[in-house]
C-alpha cells in the first residue's frame, strides 16, 4: 500500500489548491509533508526487517496517523 499510495500523494501536494478549515496552508503543507515522510520511509522498508531508531518510528507513526485523521481532506 505504501508503494502504491506515496506518488498520489506527492502529486496531490504539487497539485493542492485547498486546506481543511481548521488549518493554515502552512499547517496543512507541514502535514503533507509528515505523511509523504511515512510513506516515503514505509515503501523504501517494506522488505527489510529493520529496527527503526525511536525517533524516526515516531515521526512515520505520526505521519500514518496523520494520514488516517485527514483522509477525508486529501480530495479536495
Amino acid at each position: 500500500m505504501a508503494r502504491h499510495i506515496l506518488p498520489r500523494l506527492r502529486r496531490f501536494k504539487q497539485l493542492n489548491n485547498g486546506y481543511p478549515d481548521s488549518l493554515t496552508p502552512e499547517a496543512w503543507d507541514e502535514i503533507l509533508e509528515e505523511m509523504i515522510h511515512a510513506f516515503n520511509f514505509r515503501a523504501a522498508n517494506m522488505d527489510q526487517q529493520m529496527d527503526a531508531l525511536a525517533e524516526t518510528h515516531e515521526r512515520v507513526q505520526k505521519g500514518l496517523e496523520l494520514f488516517g485523521k485527514y483522509y477525508c481532506h486529501l480530495w479536495w
